[in-house]
């Protein structure tokens, strides 16, 4: 996903609350990766906000029966796994 977007990609440094909405984009090695919806973006913190699928509301993908859609608050731009973010349109 992200190779193939290369005009919409954004730095994680680079954010803006103006780039919100946007996709985040981590990759885990081997193949193995995550993406979700960025709905929030505090600069001075540099933690946003995502609405992400095949995952628990705790942020686990090895969710058994509570693995859906979740809200979740708990990541920033300085996570190791984040790539960047691809603009939205």
């Amino acid at each position: 996903m992200w190779e193939r977007n290369r005009t919409h990609q954004i730095a994680p440094q680079d954010l803006t609350v103006d780039d919100v909405p946007c996709v985040y984009v981590e990759d885990h090695g081997n193949g193995k990766g995550h993406v979700g919806i960025v709905v929030g973006f505090d600069p001075s913190t540099g933690r946003y906000q995502e609405v992400a699928a095949n995952t628990t509301d705790k942020g686990s993908r090895e969710g058994g029966n509570l693995q859906g859609v979740h809200a979740l608050d708990r990541r920033t731009i300085h996570d190791d796994h984040l790539v960047g973010f691809l603009r939205i349109g």
